[in-house]
């Protein structure tokens, strides 16, 4: 991230490249500066945005660079894609226990697989639910506290 600390000079450095930026929803800072430099070069396809969050839990991006950019969300291996996948016949209970992400299902040890879903479990839950039921919460004491005073008068 320390690259990212002066992203204008950064990034005008990698103008005729693609740029990868990973876990961008850590960064809504960056958003106005990409909006800019798409608009400015015009060049389809110039940055790679990747993250791990629904673009609406991304907290402080007032920025959503709509029409400048297209969103393909990759979903986990399905039981059918691992069976095609596959030299070895694929057990459906090994693919309801694991699930279908890559790093829990290429896990060799049972010991690999619990620390990967326990890091998963708690990246998800604290992070991105967090913020997800913060956002409900929000909403919901609003509408009650609205319900409140209207029915007071």
């Amino acid at each position: 991230m320390q690259k990212l600390d002066n992203p204008e000079y950064y990034l005008d450095q990698f103008r005729d490249y693609l740029v990868v930026i990973d876990e961008v929803q850590f960064l809504p800072s960056l958003f106005p500066l990409l909006r800019h430099l798409i608009d400015d070069q015009l060049k389809a396809e110039r940055f790679l945005l990747l993250g791990s969050a629904e673009p609406s839990l991304i907290q402080g991006a007032s920025e959503s660079l709509a029409g400048r950019i297209a969103y393909i969300d990759i979903h986990p291996f399905n039981i059918l894609e691992l069976k095609k996948a596959s030299k070895k016949p694929i057990e459906i209970n090994k693919h309801w226990i694991k699930g279908g992400f890559p790093k829990a299902w290429l896990c060799k040890t049972e010991n690999d697989w619990n620390n990967w879903m326990d890091a998963f479990t708690r990246t998800f839950i604290e992070r991105d639910m967090n913020k997800l039921f913060g956002k409900c919460w929000r909403i919901l004491t609003v509408r009650n506290g609205m319900h409140n005073i209207l029915q007071k008068d």
